[in-house]
């Protein structure tokens, strides 16, 4: 497992999950979502993405919101949803997307599982252990 980047701002890098150990192929739920949403869509979660990155969390629970246990949703007005978590300083992890209408405590306890294993895994951990070293030397 490992991480691709999504978006980088002056203020979060966003990056998505890659579930596959090889560059090729890749296998990121977050960016297959994305790909296979329609251009307003896109435009929508570009925009929010865009503006999440640049200017921090986003306070509008019509476009972002909590949904417990540390996942959290970038949402369209057109039903998609991006799941996403924050590990470490500056860092926003995609998980996976959906559309309104699935079972969210499914798609809930999915975020959390891939979180878990990104954090147990030698790429979280690693991930993890740089960070701190960056934030100690700011």
């Amino acid at each position: 497992m490992r991480l691709v980047i999504f978006r980088e701002g002056s203020f979060f890098t966003i990056w998505a999950l890659d579930l596959s150990v090889h560059p090729d192929p890749e296998d990121c739920p977050a960016k297959s979502f994305f790909a296979a949403l329609e251009r307003s869509s896109q435009r929508t979660l570009t925009n929010l993405l865009t503006r999440h990155a640049d200017k921090g969390a986003i306070k509008n629970d019509k476009k972002s919101r909590h949904l417990g246990d540390g996942i959290y949703e970038f949402k369209t007005t057109q039903g998609d949803r991006l799941l996403y978590f924050y590990d470490g300083l500056g860092t926003t992890i995609l998980t996976h997307g959906f559309q309104k209408g699935a079972q969210v405590q499914a798609e809930i306890k999915k975020a959390k599982d891939l979180r878990a294993k990104w954090r147990s895994s030698p790429g979280g951990k690693n991930f993890r252990d740089s960070l701190e070293g960056r934030s100690r030397t700011r």
